[in-house]
């Protein structure tokens, strides 16, 4: 399976994501480091995660993410934009992204023929 972790720096640590690089989008909510580890669950995941700690992501490329920086953006397969519940968390930011409620991601999904 071709994937990254990413990682941010939220208000309750860092979180981790992994990114499938083959739908372009993120297949993991926000995860602690132990949980992405145990998703990941193979020989070489705490390798993956100290890449992703050092450098925002886990790719061996010499990339580099900005840990401040919002999650990549995912897109809807209808209308290309990116949407998800808001889950609620202290000072009105969503627990899955970090970003205030009125931010533009968050709305229902499109559905196919509507």
């Amino acid at each position: 399976m071709a994937n990254f972790v990413h990682r941010k720096n939220t208000d309750d640590g860092p979180r981790y994501r992994v990114w499938n690089t083959v739908v372009d989008r993120y297949e993991t909510p926000p995860l602690t480091r132990g949980e992405v580890i145990e998703y990941l669950d193979n020989p070489n995941a705490a390798e993956r995660v100290a890449r992703a700690d050092e450098n925002g992501t886990s790719s061996k490329l010499g990339d580099a993410r900005d840990p401040d920086g919002p999650w990549d953006t995912e897109t809807c397969e209808v209308c290309g934009g990116f949407h998800h519940a808001f889950v609620e968390r202290a000072h009105g930011q969503c627990a899955r992204c970090g970003e205030a409620e009125f931010d533009r991601p968050h709305g229902p999904p499109c559905v196919v023929g509507a």
